[in-house]
């Protein structure tokens, strides 16, 4: 990860498959520039801001730290299904909850800033082509990741300009969205199902990947809010394998992991990454402050990634499916206000930013108002 080696809760990688096996790509742009963080300012003073959490850490030392669970797309079931039946697992507000002001305003977008422009060529290419797009969202849930490439712009544009969806009705060909969660499923059904269309299924992406219409593959590989991080380093690889193998010429993969070096998790900070693959995670995020402390919460293994890791995955992966990938774009989407920023689970001395900046979209309170 960039700045200064730690960052944002959520790292993805794009990578593209070519003609003949290939993924061709871009080299990546980055986070680090963003105005009000020490980092785009001098080199100066992101040294004494880096230094700062180094003595931090070594004065604090490690807390929390994982036991080596084995990590696994499963795994993650029970906690799912006691969100989902508690009502905590909707959308409420945009204060609190999964779909909070922070994710729909900020994470999303930022998500959208980097994928637009390399799926505007894909688009433009199946249009020359005489069909629309084929999308597999990989552990697709309620149907979280279609509705983010649904308000999708159609070309990179300010977060406050508004233009035509890019998957505008007659660019979009089909979207299967595939999940181990039959609640979620059938909510995602309901909500965006249009039969021939917009489908959902059960599956389990690390074993066999569904094919496309007529047999094909698909032209977008779709992974949101931390799904890879179910994955242990050898289903990632064979994820990868399938594919390779499948893939239409000219392909995109968005890979989304839980970055190793978020300060939410301070604690967990480590150079001996084999040492704690994982962190116990739990979706404590989803209750008021004041509830959290009696209530009790399903843990369950998510493997952390950082930049080093996610290429030895890669690589591997190349070497096994004898395709070259190549990666478009490595980017962070949530700098200092990832969603346990509020609980302080994993770092007791973090402070609750994502609250302040849900308040900021909150109506009453300023920026802009939700619909």
């Amino acid at each position: 990860m960039r700045s200064g080696g730690f960052g944002c809760p959520w790292q993805r990688r794009l990578c593209r498959r070519g003609p003949g096996g290939e993924v061709c790509g871009r080299a990546g742009r980055g986070l680090g520039r963003l105005r009000g963080l020490p980092w785009g300012r001098s080199p100066a003073a992101s040294k004494d801001f880096i230094n700062t959490f180094l003595r931090c850490f070594q004065r604090h030392g490690t807390l929390n730290l994982s036991s080596r669970k084995e990590v696994g797309v499963v795994e993650a079931g029970a906690a799912y299904q006691e969100a989902v039946a508690s009502g905590r697992y909707a959308r409420p507000t945009g204060l609190l909850g999964k779909d909070d002001n922070v994710r729909v305003y900020w994470e999303d977008r930022v998500t959208a800033y980097f994928i637009t422009p390399v799926l505007e060529e894909v688009v433009a290419d199946r249009k020359r082509r005489g069909r629309g797009l084929r999308i597999l969202d990989l552990g697709c849930g309620s149907g979280d990741g279609y509705e983010l490439l649904a308000r999708l712009p159609a070309s990179r544009v300010s977060w406050e300009d508004c233009r035509p969806a890019l998957l505008r009705p007659g660019t979009l060909d089909c979207y299967l969205g595939i999940d181990l969660n039959e609640e979620l499923l059938a909510e995602g059904r309901a909500t965006y199902g249009i039969p021939g269309k917009v489908e959902f299924a059960r599956a389990n992406f690390c074993e066999v990947l569904p094919s496309g219409p007529g047999g094909s593959g698909f032209d977008l590989y779709f992974t949101s809010y931390g799904t890879l991080s179910h994955c242990n380093d050898a289903e990632l690889e064979q994820l990868l394998v399938n594919v390779a193998a499948q893939a239409s010429p000219g392909a995109i993969v968005v890979a989304d992991w839980l970055g190793r070096y978020s300060y939410e998790w301070q604690s967990l900070w480590t150079h001996e990454v084999e040492k704690v693959p994982t962190m116990d995670y739990v979706m404590s995020y989803l209750d008021p402050e004041a509830e959290r402390e009696n209530q009790q919460y399903t843990s369950f293994p998510l493997r952390l990634m950082s930049r080093p890791e996610v290429t030895r995955v890669i690589e591997q992966a190349e070497k096994r499916s004898h395709a070259r990938l190549r990666v478009l774009s490595f980017f962070d989407r949530s700098v200092f206000i990832g969603r346990h920023m509020e609980t302080r689970q994993y770092n007791p001395y973090a402070v609750p930013l994502r609250r302040a900046a849900n308040c900021c979209w909150n109506r009453g309170y300023g920026l802009i108002s939700r619909p």
